[in-house]
């Protein structure tokens, strides 16, 4: 029998970088770390993200450096809530990656 847990916390389809919603992200932020300051007093702690699915928008370099930068802060943030980083899991989706077909960049 395993004496062992790990914990995680599920984040899913961000769509980092997708113009109409520029707005949105900082006058999210503030409310998301309350959320996650409540969730980790909850379920904390955590050793894990889980990030699945969407991250960026469409998958261009510029929203994944973006994104590089908002995930900093986010491992701050949670680093202050329990003294240490959890590890990263990230799964991409349709909208990480770019396309091409028939050279037309999708």
């Amino acid at each position: 029998m395993l004496d062992q847990s790990c914990g995680f916390i599920h984040l899913t389809d961000l769509h980092f970088g997708k113009e109409d919603l520029t707005w949105f992200l900082p006058n999210l932020r503030e409310g998301f770390y309350e959320d996650l300051k409540w969730s980790h007093g909850y379920s904390g702690p955590w050793d894990l993200i889980l990030f699945t699915g969407d991250l960026a928008f469409s998958g261009k370099e510029e929203e994944f450096r973006e994104l590089h930068t908002e995930l900093l802060e986010l491992f701050k943030f949670i680093k202050k809530l329990q003294g240490y980083e959890p590890a990263l899991l990230s799964i991409p989706g349709n909208h990480d990656m770019q396309y091409q077909i028939k050279g037309i960049t999708l």
